[in-house]
């Protein structure tokens, strides 16, 4: 961030706070997968874990608003608040016990609003960031929901419609997966050069005290959410493309969507990794979870057989 280095106690407390609040979004966003993408694992057993799990997120969310106004000032604070609000928002977004009205929304509703949500805490955020591994993902993320939020509008055009028109518009989505994939790309050749020097700004160097120690674990599940990141943008693009196929065969879309749905698991199980590594390098307390995504994870020859 680009405060960091100004107040050293302030940047530990930083850094504490973001990965605590990440790890809230990730266990929320656990729960709101399994069941949004995986009914026929729900049991009575998984969803009381579901349960469990935001309830727990949800307590976490409230000690860290606490240690906002006692820890933070200045842009440390305000930075953070930011990132809060967001995750709250998700949270509520993502809450199993959520109104009727918010659950009788359509699929659409939602998803626009998440969307429009995400692209309003980047907005903020953005200018906070130093131009690293975390702010070319953060880049990525942003074109990758232009293009959702398209697909959305696309899906529901009729062939009244000129068609001089939905062939620009299905050059602008394949154009926002195309940069969004510039951005992960970039993120990884930061990546690649990452080495004891580079951590000592990041959340890893200031969690060690600016040891500047090499951390080739934590290294790896950097690798490894930028790839998994990677394979969501390149899956629903190839979903997008299929689907303007009017040739395309349904059995391949619905493989295409497993890898999507496998992706997302995945996802989620690796950043929630991330912060937990974070935290627990700074001996952080933290209530114990027990993610959904790893029973969701499945290969493809069970695909198959299925």
């Amino acid at each position: 961030m680009k405060f960091f280095g100004k107040d050293h106690e302030q940047d530990k407390h930083f850094v504490e706070i973001r990965n605590s609040l990440e790890l809230v979004y990730w266990v929320a966003s656990d729960a709101d997968n399994f069941i949004e993408f995986f009914n026929e694992l729900i049991n009575k057993n998984n969803l009381s874990t579901a349960i469990d799990n935001l309830e727990k997120s949800k307590e976490l969310l409230r000690n860290n608003k606490e240690k906002i106004k006692h820890h933070l000032s200045g842009e440390h604070l305000d930075c953070a608040l930011i990132l809060y609000e967001f995750v709250e928002y998700c949270v509520s977004e993502f809450d199993i016990k959520q109104s009727d009205n918010t659950i009788n929304e359509s699929d659409d509703i939602k998803l626009t609003r998440m969307f429009n949500a995400e692209e309003s805490f980047r907005f903020r955020y953005f200018p906070y960031m130093t131009q690293d591994v975390e702010y070319y993902r953060l880049r990525s993320y942003s074109e990758f929901s232009r293009a959702a939020k398209e697909m959305i509008t696309f899906y529901t055009y009729t062939d009244d419609l000129d068609k001089d028109h939905i062939e620009q518009k299905r050059k602008e989505i394949l154009e926002y997966f195309r940069v969004a994939n510039y951005w992960i790309l970039r993120s990884n050749q930061d990546l690649n050069r990452y080495r004891s020097a580079a951590f000592i700004d990041s959340d890893y160097g200031i969690a060690c005290d600016s040891s500047g120690l090499f951390s080739s674990e934590y290294h790896q599940l950097q690798v490894e959410y930028n790839l998994i990141w990677q394979g969501i943008i390149d899956a629903q693009k190839e979903i997008f493309t299929q689907i303007c196929d009017s040739n395309s065969e349904t059995d391949e879309i619905n493989f295409l969507e497993f890898h999507n749905k496998q992706f997302l698991s995945s996802l989620n199980l690796v950043g929630f990794k991330i912060n937990k590594f974070i935290l627990d390098t700074m001996k952080t307390e933290l209530p114990e979870f027990d993610l959904l995504s790893p029973k969701t994870i499945q290969d493809e020859l069970q695909f198959l057989k299925v």
